[in-house]
């Protein structure tokens, strides 16, 4: 538990820090800094230095909520990436054998012989490149930033959603 909520608890510590070091300047402020007046400055009556003080504590624990909540999202888009970069890896490959194939059995003389496995070759095209248009949707590969990939995207002058036309 305490890895996962760090940053936060690093801003309670932060908080409880900026408690203590204003206890200790108003403490100083009355004369010489010792425990006696520490305590009580520490213990005060003051509803508006309490306050403040709680304030502190408040607002550091604010900034740990943020970090936490920035390093999550961090965490969960390298993790969308990751993911990403694993389908483009598993789908284009073999997507690119498949037509290479079909291609190679195309070319070949005297296949496809009947209507049927021509018809055949033709929905497998089809197909193949519904996946690839689908494919151009996604981010390429190895893209790790959506910042580098909307940079990538706006630099081609020629492009089909973030691939530019062959």
């Amino acid at each position: 538990m305490l890895g996962r909520y760090k940053e936060i608890l690093y801003g309670f510590a932060i908080g409880i820090s900026t408690w203590l070091l204003d206890v200790m300047m108003h403490a100083s402020m009355h004369g010489h800094l010792n425990l006696h007046s520490f305590l009580e400055d520490l213990t005060t009556k003051n509803v508006t230095q309490q306050f403040f003080r709680l304030l502190f504590i408040v607002i550091a624990i604010a900034f740990g909520f943020a970090l936490w909540r920035s390093n999550q999202r961090k965490h969960q888009v390298q993790s969308l990436q990751i993911s990403i970069d694993s389908f483009h890896q598993q789908v284009i490959n073999p997507l690119t054998l498949m037509v290479g194939y079909l291609e190679l059995l195309s070319l070949k003389e005297g296949w496809p012989t009947s209507k049927e496995n021509i018809e055949l070759v033709a929905a497998i095209k089809l197909n193949a490149a519904k996946i690839n248009d689908l494919m151009k949707l996604l981010p390429p590969p190895g893209i790790g930033s959506s910042e580098s990939y909307l940079k990538a995207f706006s630099s081609s002058e020629e492009t089909t959603v973030g691939r530019k036309v062959m």
